[in-house]
This record gives structure tokens, sequence and C-alpha cells, in this order.
């Protein structure tokens, strides 16, 4: 499963290992919390279903979708879907 870093909308990710095939992720958050995702290639974009899941403060998350693309400076961004 390719690691893969976020930090909120629009922010920089890190993705470690982005090309391998796998229809699993794990996602790390800023706060520490990380979850599995399904990821999927979008074009040359990756495009992310996160699930629920609970902040390390404790929050709540709903699931989301995110698509995350390389940007011209070779850094990769997130932005939420729905």
């Amino acid at each position: 499963m390719p690691p893969m870093r976020f930090r909120f909308r629009r922010g920089r990710v890190t993705v470690d290992d982005g090309q391998s095939a796998g229809a699993a992720c794990l996602v790390e958050f800023d706060d520490g919390v990380t979850v599995i995702a399904a990821w999927d290639h979008a074009g040359d974009a990756i495009q992310l279903s996160v699930p629920a899941y609970r902040t390390a403060k404790g929050p709540r998350v709903l699931s989301r979708r995110w698509r995350t693309a390389q940007s011209d400076d070779g850094s990769w961004r997130s932005e939420r879907i729905w």
C-alpha cells in the first residue's frame, strides 16, 4: 500500500510510490491519524476514497473523496471532490 500524507484542501501531499498498482493505501494526516483508503489512477492524478475516521483529538470526520494531482513544480496537491 503506498503511503500518503494529507494536510488540508489544496494542501501539499506527500506521495510515496504512488505509481504502484493497488486498491488500498495508507493516508496519514498531520495529527498522526492513519487510515486505509481506496485509491485509483485518474489520468495523471490519484483519486482517494477516505473512510470516516476520528481525529487525534476525537471529533469524527465524514468520509470524503479526494483528488491529488502533481503540480508543475513536482509537488502533489489535494482537492476534495465531495
